[in-house]
């Protein structure tokens, strides 16, 4: 099912009409039939409003499943426990201050790679206005 039947399927399912969902969106009805005789998406800058009031989660919209719940674990994460949970405890704290460590390293790493391209950017916007004037 494409992403603009499962709109129409649910919206079906709602009693929710192609008037309707153009009044939320604040577009003409025109457009969401033209969507529908189409077969065409609506724009993805519409996906998140028409989550809203169907209300279902962009993961089902864009492929008919259900995101997993945030609490399910991978089975690499299931994996990790298991090695974890045969530590003994000296060691679990050592790599929970390894893991500290390594997220504190990660986000200075993001900082300096923001920074540096904000500098960047600033420096092109100055070289334009040279090259402008």
């Amino acid at each position: 099912m494409s992403i603009i039947e499962r709109i129409f399927y649910l919206m079906e399912q709602q009693k929710i009409k192609s008037s309707e969902l153009a009044t939320f969106l604040g577009v003409n009805k025109s457009v969401v039939s033209t969507w529908k005789k189409r077969n065409t998406n609506p724009p993805s800058e519409m996906l998140v409003k028409i989550c809203e009031l169907l209300n279902v989660s962009i993961n089902f919209l864009l492929t008919g499943e259900d995101a997993k719940k945030d609490n399910e674990l991978n089975d690499e994460e299931t994996y990790i426990i298991t090695l974890y949970r045969q530590l003994n405890e000296r060691n679990r704290i050592k790599l929970e201050g390894y893991i500290e460590a390594e997220l504190l390293r990660q986000r200075e790493n993001i900082n300096k790679k923001s920074s540096f391209e904000l500098q960047e950017n600033i420096i092109q916007k100055e070289k334009k206005e040279l090259i402008t004037k």
